[in-house]
């Protein structure tokens, strides 16, 4: 689902919070602004800092508090729906609507769930390019359950959260059981708020894979920076989404 309510704040922390922009920024003030006696010891500090950033363990912990699990056991509880909001489309040269990758996954897995616990499945997404298709709609395409609910207007996560209180009264959905929320580990949080925000009881279901922990976490890896800036994008999200009061 394309965060159209991030968007402009998005464009603006891309020059200033992405990484690696912040240490860019603390190179620049020391080299120009640190006096001669200090600016050695802080290009060190600033290299240190710089290195541990690049580290898998950092961003195992960066991302911690966005993805950590409840270790709910899901069979022992009764739910009301699986709610998958999708995450983006995109355009190919014949012009044909494709689902983005991530909403293959979020889609693939919440079908899964939703077959488990014989539950409706809602896939919430609005339309990016209004002479085109819905996200929604472009993802069920890839789908084989029957037991769908469309919604296609929403076109970020606050958007989801409130509409899906039309949707639950349309298709006497019970609110009091609880919703099971499909999407990106990293994403559930800032639903989840959301949703509660708006009086749902929410249960994330997250697929936990195994990490694992040996030397290499401790050394630089380029791909930590892609992965450091979806944090920081859903903790800045989380940020602006409680001064809106969206959560």
């Amino acid at each position: 689902m394309k965060t159209g309510v991030l968007f402009s704040l998005k464009e603006v922390v891309n020059y200033i919070f992405y990484f690696p922009l912040p240490i860019f920024w603390l190179l620049l003030i020391t080299l120009f602004l640190v006096n001669k006696e200090r600016k050695l010891f802080a290009l060190k500090i600033i290299m240190v800092v710089f290195y541990i950033c690049l580290t898998p363990v950092f961003s195992f912990l960066l991302e911690y508090p966005l993805t950590r699990s409840d270790h709910f056991n899901y069979d022992i509880e009764k739910y009301s729906a699986v709610l998958v909001p999708t995450a983006g489309i995109y355009k190919d040269v014949n012009f044909e609507w494709h689902p983005s990758s991530n909403s293959v996954l979020r889609a693939k897995l919440g079908e899964k769930v939703a077959k488990k616990y014989n539950l409706p499945l809602i896939i919430s997404g609005g339309k990016i390019d209004l002479s085109g298709k819905s996200e929604s709609e472009t993802v069920v395409d890839i789908l084989n359950y029957k037991n769908l609910i469309i919604e296609n207007f929403s076109r970020n996560t606050y958007e989801t959260a409130k509409n899906i209180n039309d949707l639950y009264r349309r298709n006497n959905l019970n609110k009091e059981l609880y919703l099971l929320l499909v999407t990106s580990p990293k994403h559930s949080l800032r639903m989840a708020l959301s949703l509660k925000k708006q009086g749902f009881k929410v249960k994330k279901y997250i697929y936990e894979s195994k990490k694992l922990f040996n030397f290499r976490v401790f050394l630089p890896d380029a791909r930590t920076i892609s992965a450091n800036n979806t944090s920081m994008y859903e903790y800045i999200g989380i940020i602006y989404y409680f001064f809106k009061g969206y959560i």
